[in-house]
């Protein structure tokens, strides 16, 4: 498929960014949403279909010479500015060179030129350098921002450009794409999808991972065993399972987020759909806690995974922010 067709969600942007290819679409947009939530791949089909000779609501015809082009990634009337590896951001003096010298040359195959930029990674000298093409901009040029937040461009970019906000996409439409992206594979793609949050890239991540399904399953069984598990077990056992898996904590804790969340959900509503670990409900059952501060507890001990997460992004000891972690949930979940 090509053009938005090729793209799955963000209906109600897809009708917008088709409706502007085939009017007067502006001098410039700005895409505003989180990492993997699917920006730079929406960039890049409103381009083809600014650049198209026969573009339709869709976007790009995709047989035109200048589809053609576009899709071997050597068309000559569009340009990305991505960050480079190893660099923390995109130059001035790059984007003096790519964009606003640039802009000034008529374009060579087709009616526009279309200009898309990672602007997270432009500082503020750079944005200023920015600003001045984007005051008297030539007829035929876009430019096509992307930022995580509004708030990261300066208030004189923000008023001279289109915002583009993107939703976070449903659980089905992300189990769709990692079901387009891997077909036939045996993985928790329900899972994946609700861990994800709505964000695709990160879902296509958990996808790519092959020990994030095994991570899931032990996590799962150490917080089932967690509440009747000696000190000893904690300090030695489950310790040394952290450790070892150091590189990868951030998503052991979100798991065990999840985990503790679908507790919450299940002790307030058994029937619920919305529960992350939607296959463990058995699991749930037999170690959900029914005492009258079981909430409470619950609620505590989300509290207490955050917290060492938090002493792990502050560089305090490892072992101390994960052996504390343990110890106050079984307190908590034990007397729940």
């Amino acid at each position: 498929m090509i053009g938005f067709d090729s793209l799955i969600g963000q209906n109600l942007l897809k009708a917008r960014l088709g409706k502007a290819i085939n009017e007067l679409p502006g001098h410039a947009f700005v895409f505003v949403g989180p990492d993997g939530i699917g920006k730079t791949s929406f960039a890049r089909q409103f381009a083809m279909g600014l650049l198209c000779f026969n573009p339709g609501p869709n976007g790009g015809c995709g047989v035109c010479p200048s589809c053609k082009y576009f899709i071997q990634g050597s068309h000559p009337d569009y340009k990305e500015l991505l960050l480079k590896e190893k660099e923390k951001t995109i130059k001035t003096d790059v984007i003096r060179k790519v964009v606003c010298g640039d802009i000034l040359m008529l374009p060579q195959i087709s009616k526009r030129k279309v200009y898309f930029i990672d602007a997270d990674d432009i500082n503020e000298q750079g944005q200023n350098a920015l600003l001045k093409t984007l005051e008297e901009p030539p007829e035929y040029a876009v430019i096509i921002l992307a930022v995580l937040a509004a708030q990261n461009l300066l208030a004189t970019i923000l008023s001279r450009v289109i915002h583009v906000q993107f939703q976070r996409n449903t659980t089905q439409e992300i189990v769709e794409i990692l079901k387009n992206h891997e077909a036939g594979a045996d993985k928790p793609y329900n899972f994946i999808a609700k861990f994800a949050d709505g964000i695709p890239g990160v879902a296509l991540q958990f996808l790519e991972n092959d020990q994030f399904p095994q991570f899931r399953e032990d996590i799962i069984n150490k917080m089932v065993l967690l509440p009747n598990a000696s000190r000893s077990e904690l300090l030695i056992d489950y310790f040394t399972y952290f450790d070892s898996n150091k590189q990868q904590v951030e998503i052991l804790l979100d798991i065990m987020n999840t985990w503790i969340r679908d507790l919450i959900v299940y002790r307030t509503c058994k029937d619920s759909a919305e529960f992350i670990n939607d296959d463990k409900r058995e699991e749930m059952k037999k170690v959900c806690p029914l005492g009258e501060n079981s909430i409470t507890a619950l609620a505590n001990a989300d509290k207490i995974i955050h917290a060492a997460r938090r002493g792990i992004e502050l560089n305090a000891s490892f072992e101390n922010c994960i052996c504390s972690m343990l110890l106050q949930l079984r307190k908590e979940l034990k007397n729940a």
